[in-house]
């Protein structure tokens, strides 16, 4: 799992489209997929691989990121294999192997999961907005 932090907004707060096509523009993937997932109480997602194909037949060429838009509740957790990703901020991002390892979500909490998830072909562009993510660990969002 790769984790960084993108602040400066109230993820906390309804996000508008201008957040979201400012996000989708840093990402800078082709072919991108961006939606926004709401995961109420008592919500589950099993066990599962994606299957991306819809977007690009060779799976590594494919990028998956998630942005968490609201603070972990205690009963909320992702796996990702036999990895547990529990105490998550709003703005925290991360991406991981989705092509090997098996992800599921619960929410056995009383408030809502948010996400903000982007899916697309990997461009130049993506890799140095990762990989300076990577670098400085935050990114201040400053949308136009």
């Amino acid at each position: 799992k790769t984790a960084y932090e993108i602040y400066q907004c109230d993820w906390s707060s309804d996000v508008c489209s201008s957040d979201l096509d400012y996000l989708k523009e840093l990402f800078g993937c082709e072919k991108q997929e961006n939606r926004i997932a709401w995961l109420g109480p008592t919500i589950n997602i099993p066990l599962q691989i994606d299957d991306l194909t819809n977007i690009c037949e060779d799976h590594w060429r494919i990028a998956k990121v998630i942005v968490h838009l609201n603070d972990w509740e205690p009963g909320q957790f992702f796996s990702f294999g036999n990895y547990i990703h529990t105490q998550w901020r709003a703005g925290d991002t991360f991406t991981y192997d989705w092509q090997n390892l098996p992800y599921s979500i619960a929410n056995a909490s009383h408030g809502p999961i948010r996400l903000y998830q982007m899916t697309g072909i990997i461009t130049e562009k993506y890799l140095d907005f990762t990989n300076r993510l990577k670098r400085f660990s935050t990114y201040a969002l400053n949308p136009v």
